[in-house]
């Protein structure tokens, strides 16, 4: 009886299909303003992209925290001079701010083709010292 029951589990587990863990590898290129005109008249524009290999058939959603400014209404750089306004968003037409879903931000969908464009814009007339600005902002995927 024994050895019966050794060439059945042999053939039944090879049948059974292990279940396949979905994953995303997620790597983001960075929204570089450069050189900033504090007299310039309009506001400066820069992109950034998000981008993430998945696994076949994984939806994701991607959301940004609001940053070191602690809100989506108003993110701001830090540097030498105080801070600088600036906003993320999620079309190029840069009235849908990019967030986690709160407090009218919105979240992007990743597309098949894998990435999605990150929109920044730096209003014009802001008054600051020279030198370097940022931000720390947190990408989460979710699928």
């Amino acid at each position: 009886m024994r050895h019966r029951l050794i060439f059945l589990l042999l053939f039944i587990l090879p049948a059974a299909r292990p279940a396949l863990a979905q994953s995303c590898i997620l790597s983001v290129t960075p929204v570089v303003f450069g050189n900033y005109q504090s007299y310039a008249a309009a506001p400066l524009d820069s992109t950034g992209k998000v981008t993430a290999n998945c696994s076949d058939g994984v939806s994701a959603m991607v959301a940004m925290n609001p940053g070191m400014g602690g809100n989506f209404a108003g993110r701001r750089m830090q540097g030498p001079g105080g801070s600088l306004a600036y906003q993320l968003y999620a079309n190029p037409a840069h009235n849908m701010v990019w967030g986690d879903g709160t407090a009218g931000s919105v979240l992007a969908p990743l597309s098949s083709s894998g990435g999605v464009t990150i929109y920044g814009r730096m209003p014009a007339g802001q008054i600051a010292a020279a030198g370097a600005y940022s931000d720390t902002i947190l990408v989460t995927i979710s699928f």
